[in-house]
């Protein structure tokens, strides 16, 4: 045998044991745990990031909308002060002299299964008052989800105290 077919023979032989390895490899990263437990943690996140941005709005020109999608968005016993105290909280909207609009800048997973999760985020929040500039707030809040028909939904929202120092 000629050394050009004995190298052939050995870059054959290589390829197919790197094709044998390389589809093994893709094989365990498919079927793993971690591929679940990643896309479970991605939709915690993503859920995150549009409950809190919705929980943390509040336009003047449609407060009912806006309510209505803060009930949207939760459950439990949040879900119920929200529905119990709707009127009230319809009025104080109707009556505000501004509009608040949160949006998400950071969202991180506290702890995570597959009925609950926790979340920290912090919020830009654009006050826009009916006179004057607007003006631009930083907070941080702590978001409690849980799943209800394979929907995450806030079931806490709790303001982060922030340390001076």
């Amino acid at each position: 045998m000629s050394r050009r077919w004995q190298l052939l023979s050995l870059v054959a032989v290589l390829a197919m044991a790197f094709a044998g390895w390389s589809g093994f490899v893709l094989y365990q990263a498919e079927s793993s745990s971690d591929r679940a437990y990643g896309q479970l943690r991605e939709s915690a996140l993503t859920a995150a990031k549009q409950s809190v941005a919705t929980l943390t709005t509040a336009r003047k020109a449609d407060p009912a909308a806006d309510v209505r999608r803060w009930l949207g968005c939760t459950t439990g016993v949040l879900h119920q002060d929200l529905a119990k105290n709707q009127a009230q909280t319809l009025s104080q909207l109707r009556q505000a002299k501004a509009t608040a609009v949160g949006t998400v800048t950071a969202v991180a997973v506290q702890k995570l299964d597959d009925q609950s999760a926790t979340l920290l985020t912090t919020v830009s929040l654009l006050i826009t008052p009916d006179i004057g500039a607007p003006t631009t707030e930083r907070h941080r809040y702590r978001a409690v989800l849980s799943t209800e028909n394979g929907t995450w939904k806030v079931s806490s929202l709790s303001a982060v105290p922030t340390g001076k120092g």
